[in-house]
């Protein structure tokens, strides 16, 4: 294969793919591990949309117990959160 003929193909398949990022980002997740490698555009898509309902949730919760916490609970806790489906 010729570099143009590499390089064509190259393209071809990077219009198709996304960067995955790391799930757990958006609950507090390691901010230097943002990119996990690469996937199907349309899933990678899919599946980000869902964080938009699913975040609410979460955040919900976790000030639905902040409410029963004192000053100092709050400034001491911290979240060890294990997303599951």
């Amino acid at each position: 294969m010729s570099y143009q003929e590499v390089e064509t193909q190259a393209n071809k398949w990077m219009e198709s793919q996304a960067a995955l990022h790391n799930p757990n980002q958006i609950a507090g997740g390691n901010p230097l591990n943002i990119i996990a490698g690469m996937g199907n555009k349309g899933i990678s898509s899919c599946i980000g949309l869902q964080w938009k309902y699913r975040i609410d949730a979460v955040d919900g919760q976790i000030q639905a117990m902040a409410k029963n916490m004192t000053d100092a609970e709050r400034k001491s806790t911290y979240l060890n959160v294990r997303l599951i489906y």
